[in-house]
């Protein structure tokens, strides 16, 4: 019994989810003016964010399906410290291409969309970009993955299996608005995470305040363009049930993000009509995990309304620089969907953990 005692402890000090806890600590806020132009296009719909940190700037995707203006990233200048987030300088625009190397088209008068982006990430060495398109099951448009020079020119396609595509038949393949909204180098630069924001429809249920679902976590080698290793992880259930059962809810896995080594944070953002967005940050290391029919664990490192933050729509997530006493930053952004009652947000944190290295060594 000693024995097996002694075999516990040292599995709760060596395992790596629990090992060099993440500590956040909320700077601030900055808000950008709803409707704001930039080279002729209008800013908001701030899906995914990632940092260059060769040039010190940051690229923004916006999830605009060509409706507001054609398919869009920006490279983007901020000003953040210890004490604030601001001074927000929209630099250049760049168009998205398809394979053809062509800017993506309107949605036609039935509202079919040919691109749906939202989430970008800058590849090793910084000559390319990786970004994601969700799909549109509605118009049974599949999700992609994409990789493009650094003003969006079409350089690649990754193979995405069958069992990700439309069916319609809703047997199989993602769910409407619920794909690939999640995406993260690994810590060598060799492999793209691709995450889905909801279950399958082979997967099972979407959450719900009762129930949580199971989502999948693809690793894709960047060289070969095909998928390798897949993982489950299962999302919360809706962090409040509505006050009416026809009222919308639901909650998603919307970013992840190399931490370092094999352990990555996850964003998941719950929606409840009636009580509004409620955004948590987990942690899972991937380290040994091979059986993909049981979830990764996951630790809570966040709960945003800890911080009294008045969360909108967040979706993106990146560190940034290293900040004056050492600690990484961590910047989130929120998609207004173009409306006047949301926000375009920029939330800066400060992260440190028990290890000091843990969390700088992967992200320089």
């Amino acid at each position: 019994m000693k024995l097996f005692k002694f075999f516990i402890v040292l599995l709760l000090f060596t395992s790596p989810v629990l090992a060099d806890d993440l500590k956040l600590k909320y700077i601030g806020e900055e808000i950008i003016p709803w409707n704001k132009k930039f080279e002729g296009t209008i800013i908001g719909g701030l899906s995914g964010i990632d940092y260059d940190a060769k040039n010190d700037r940051f690229v923004v995707i916006s999830d605009d399906r060509s409706q507001k203006g054609k398919a869009r990233f920006y490279e983007i200048t901020f000003d953040y410290d210890l004490k604030s987030i601001g001074n927000i300088q929209f630099k250049k625009t760049h168009f998205l291409k398809n394979a053809q190397n062509e800017v993506f088209k309107k949605p036609n008068l039935l509202g079919r969309t040919t691109v749906d982006p939202e989430s970008i990430r800058l590849a090793k060495g910084g000559k390319s970009y990786f970004w994601s398109s969700e799909g549109d099951v509605k118009a049974g448009l599949n999700p992609e993955i994409f990789q493009m020079n650094l003003k969006g020119d079409f350089r690649a396609n990754f193979k995405v299996p069958k069992h990700f595509l439309v069916s319609k038949d809703k047997k199989t393949g993602i769910r409407n608005n619920a794909a690939f909204e999640a995406m993260t180098l690994d810590a060598e630069g060799k492999n793209l995470l691709v995450m889905t924001e909801g279950p399958l429809f082979q997967d099972g249920m979407e959450a719900t305040a009762e129930h949580g679902a199971s989502v999948r976590i693809s690793r894709y080698d960047i060289n070969s363009k095909k998928m390798i290793a897949e993982y489950r992880y299962k999302i919360d259930p809706v962090h409040k049930k509505t006050l009416s059962i026809d009222l919308f809810s639901v909650n998603g896995a919307v970013e992840i993000l190399n931490i370092t080594g094999s352990r990555y944070l996850v964003m998941e953002r719950s929606f409840a009509a009636g009580w509004g967005l409620d955004v948590r940050l987990y942690e899972i290391d991937l380290k040994d995990i091979k059986n993909n029919r049981v979830p990764v664990p996951k630790k809570l490192i966040a709960n945003l309304a800890d911080f009294g933050i008045m969360v909108d729509n967040v979706e993106g997530m990146s560190f940034g620089k290293n900040l004056a006493d050492g600690r990484k930053s961590l910047i989130l952004i929120s998609d207004n969907n173009f409306r006047g009652s949301q926000k375009t947000q920029f939330l800066l944190f400060a992260v440190s953990s028990s290890s000091s290295s843990s969390v700088s060594s992967g992200l320089e």
